[in-house]
């Protein structure tokens, strides 16, 4: 039997529907000002990454962000973008 998932404010989900939603708005929230504020249809999470959905997701995010453990900003992460996104790509799906 699969436990439930319980979110920040207590709810539960409980199918894997519900599931994939909430970890969907935890790991990808939205901002006031995302620019695509579209999201994957539920059931979804699949489908292959695109490179569409990848450069829409990297700068859909500003680069003002403060970098996390790994000390990479978004700027640079366009940067290699820009330069070899193929080889991003590669790397992004084998880590997916």
């Amino acid at each position: 039997m699969v436990e439930a998932l319980t979110d920040r404010e207590g709810e539960q989900a409980n199918t894997l529907l519900e599931k994939e939603e909430r970890l969907r708005r935890e790991v990808c929230p939205l901002n006031d000002d995302d620019q695509y504020e579209e999201l994957p249809l539920a059931g979804s999470a699949h489908t292959p990454v695109t490179e569409e959905a990848s450069e829409r997701g990297l700068y859909s995010q500003s680069i003002t962000i403060t970098p996390r453990r790994d000390k990479l900003s978004f700027g640079a992460i366009r940067l290699l973008w820009k330069w070899d996104k193929k080889r991003l790509m590669r790397l992004m799906k084998a880590a997916i």
